[in-house]
């Protein structure tokens, strides 16, 4: 009987090496923008350092490309709902390309360039970019734009989910692509055991530190048990909260925190995840209505998530992996009555002919709202998407 082999999830990236001056048939677009890049940081590398001599390593590039389509289905006719707005269509999710390396031994350098429709605007953009100075194994630091330490959800891309998309309350809690100082820590005693921690100053959410910041610190530890993972983070925040309900409506701000814990198994062709969060200091959805001020309100949120593959030994759908979350959202923990949000979401991952391909079918339903909100849409998504 053929073994079922084990499918991750972390495997849906590959790395790829582009040199210039390889012999190629008609390069892609994407191995022509790979070349021109490296060009570029070779000849800036070698003005700068010509005093002395530098090594520079030819950098690694990613591509990754998801397109879909979208379904909403409601009843009434509402132009938005609270989950996130209602409107049918094609799109593309994220379509972007990754370089990094090594400048010596001692500094390291990555840069990502893309358009994602969970970004304002949609244009391409300086995604993630950073450069750090690495003076052991264990440590690094320096500067950087992109995705940090605070928990797996927000350490992950979207589209390298096991669900098509994150949780919904995922940039009250987590925001994405924070930019500050940072300091790497991580630690292997074997194979299995490993230590990753994270201490970062960053910007607040208006991108300044002018009145607001995010001070963070976010650890995860890979236990003995093959694939299992624990995380926590904490992170001290202050923050513009919103206008005054009443005139002349200046901006009100304020501090509090955002933290969370969560565990993750990912063996055997199974993957589970939950994560809890909570806070303290949120902008109010109606100040009209509110019974607290913004800098005392509270919110806790969490998510547990399940998926399975399964192999089928063919080449043109090498696995099937259906997955379900359930994700709940209290947006006043701190204040009398219901105020919870709850969604399901179920859908399943085909896995395509090539090694990073795969087709997503998703779907979102509410589950219950406080008695009084408007109603909210169930969501269908289908969604192709690849990388090299």
């Amino acid at each position: 009987m053929r073994s079922t082999p084990t499918i991750h999830h972390s495997d849906l990236r590959v790395r790829v090496n582009v040199q210039a001056g390889r012999a190629r048939r008609r390069p892609s677009l994407a191995a022509a923008l790979a070349i021109s890049v490296q060009v570029l940081v070779t000849a800036l590398v070698l003005a700068a350092g010509a005093h002395r001599a530098c090594a520079l390593d030819p950098p690694e590039f990613h591509v990754d490309v998801a397109v879909e389509g979208k379904k909403y289905y409601r009843d009434g006719d509402l132009e938005r709902g609270g989950y996130e707005l209602d409107v049918d269509g094609f799109s593309i999710r994220f379509a972007g390309i990754e370089a990094f390396g090594c400048v010596g031994e001692g500094i390291e350098y990555s840069f990502e360039a893309a358009t994602a429709t969970c970004q304002p605007g949609r244009q391409i953009k300086l995604m993630e970019a950073g450069v750090f100075y690495r003076p052991s194994t264990l440590l690094r630091l320096g500067f950087a734009k992109g995705h940090m330490l605070r928990g797996f959800m927000a350490h992950e891309c979207c589209i390298h989910m096991l669900t098509a998309e994150k949780p919904g309350f995922r940039q009250v809690f987590a925001r994405c692509h924070p930019t500050g100082a940072v300091l790497d820590f991580d630690y292997s005693a074997n194979d299995a055991v490993r230590i990753e921690a994270q201490l970062a100053y960053l910007n607040g959410p208006a991108g300044t530190l002018d009145r607001e910041h995010d001070f963070l610190f976010g650890l995860v530890l890979h236990t003995p048990v093959p694939g299992l993972s624990v995380c926590g983070h904490y992170s001290d925040v202050a923050m513009a909260l919103g206008a005054e309900p009443i005139p002349p409506y200046e901006t009100v701000y304020g501090s509090g925190y955002r933290t969370g814990f969560g565990v993750s198994l990912d063996s055997h062709n199974s993957k589970l995840r939950g994560e809890y969060y909570h806070g303290k200091a949120f902008q109010h959805d109606d100040p009209q209505e509110s019974v607290i001020r913004p800098e005392d309100l509270e919110m806790t949120a969490f998510y547990f998530e399940g998926g399975y593959a399964i192999s089928t030994g063919w080449d043109a759908l090498r696995y099937v992996q259906p997955y379900a979350k359930y994700e709940s959202w209290d947006k006043a923990s701190n204040v009398d009555g219901d105020h919870r949000y709850s969604y399901l979401t179920g859908g399943v991952t085909l896995g395509l002919s090539e090694e990073q391909s795969m087709l997503r079918i998703d779907y979102m339903a509410p589950v219950s709202q406080p008695g009084g909100a408007d109603d909210e849409a169930e969501r269908l998504i289908v969604r192709l998407q690849t990388a090299l």
